[in-house]
């Protein structure tokens, strides 16, 4: 009896073990399950808004399959509903003489016209919208990064909105109009715009293009002036000159003044010896001064004068570093004994 009473107890004992051990791995295993199916939800959930944050040019798609055939293009409102709940019944994009064809990028080389493709488009959240086109398709666009930082499919310059203020009345309104952040639903309606509003809009079209030619004659009214400012700037400045000229011929250019000695200021250049490491080295150097000459004589109308340099000369009597050449000015070397011919305005008798 004990016998037999033992090997029941080790049968029942081994049926319970069994169980648990049997429980306990498909614990495991629904446990790896979970995980895998997590991570899996986790994966899609990932892919999903990289997908839709993402570069357009990244993204690969069948653009013939979202967009319709040119011909269902036609002039519609507009209506959009704004961040603060605004109503906006557009009638043009960018302006009333320029209409822009707006639109969206979607993929690499894939284009969304508005107008054409679509007929709703919804925000989610600040980065994502819900776009319904007409093929009843539905798709998702959102901001993504760039090295210059954050951009958005669409086209920034195209979303300057004529808006219809009533029945008879246009006006341009939210010129910086930011679809991700000033746009809560945009439908595009069947509803062929108005005969008012298109004559509106061709008068809209018609003060925008007399502001322009406004724009234009202020332009060249202000290019005239400041052209015309120039041109006497000039003349003035070359009766100057010629007065200059004409007052240093009259006291230089006389026959009695041959051998008299003559100056002309500016820049003295020349350069200063180093020598480094056992290398000459050169530093160029410059300072006020003058160059000193003896008038040798003229030219027959007296403009020009011949000259013998006689040296330099400075306020101080003597250069800032030791020249390793004589000084020059104004491409006249101050070599004593070299003779020159020069235009008589700048020059003048010494110590007058």
């Amino acid at each position: 009896m004990r016998l037999h009473s033992f090997a029941r107890d080790r049968w029942s004992w081994g049926i319970i073990g069994s169980h648990y051990f049997g429980v306990a791995r498909k614990r495991r295993i629904i446990g790896k399950m979970k995980n895998i199916l997590f991570a899996f939800c986790l994966a899609i959930l990932t892919c999903s808004c990289a997908s839709i944050n993402v570069d357009p040019n990244k993204r690969v798609v069948n653009c013939s399959e979202l967009t319709s055939p040119e011909t269902d293009t036609k002039a519609c409102y507009i209506r959009i509903v704004t961040d603060n709940d605004n109503i906006l019944s557009v009638v043009a994009f960018g302006s009333a003489r320029f209409p822009q064809s707006i639109n969206f990028q979607y993929g690499n080389g894939c284009y969304i016209n508005i107008i054409r493709d679509v007929t709703v488009i919804e925000r989610v959240n600040d980065s994502v919208h819900r776009v319904i086109l007409r093929n009843g398709k539905t798709i998702k666009i959102g901001t993504f990064n760039t090295q210059y930082g954050s951009a958005t499919p669409y086209n920034a310059a195209q979303w300057n909105l004529v808006v219809a203020i009533d029945e008879e009345r246009l006006q341009n309104r939210y010129s910086q109009f930011d679809p991700f952040k000033n746009l809560k639903k945009l439908t595009v309606t069947n509803t062929p715009i108005s005969s008012t509003h298109a004559e509106a809009l061709a008068e809209l079209k018609a003060q925008e293009k007399k502001q322009e030619e406004e724009s234009r004659k202020r332009i060249e009214e202000e290019l005239s002036k400041k052209e015309r400012a120039e041109i006497e700037q000039k003349a003035a400045s070359a009766r100057n000159e010629n007065k200059k000229r004409d007052l240093a011929k009259a006291s230089i250019s006389n026959q009695q003044n041959i051998g008299r000695q003559i100056c002309k200021n500016g820049s003295l250049q020349y350069y200063t010896a180093y020598i480094i490491l056992g290398q000459p080295q050169y530093m160029y150097e410059s300072e006020r001064g003058w160059i000193a000459a003896f008038l040798e004589g003229f030219s027959i109308d007296g403009y020009r004068i011949q000259f013998r340099v006689a040296g330099w000369g400075t306020a101080s009597g003597y250069l800032r570093q030791k020249p390793s050449a004589h000084p020059s000015l104004d491409n006249f070397s101050t070599q004593p004994g070299i003779i020159y011919w020069d235009d008589v305005k700048d020059w003048y008798l010494c110590g007058e």
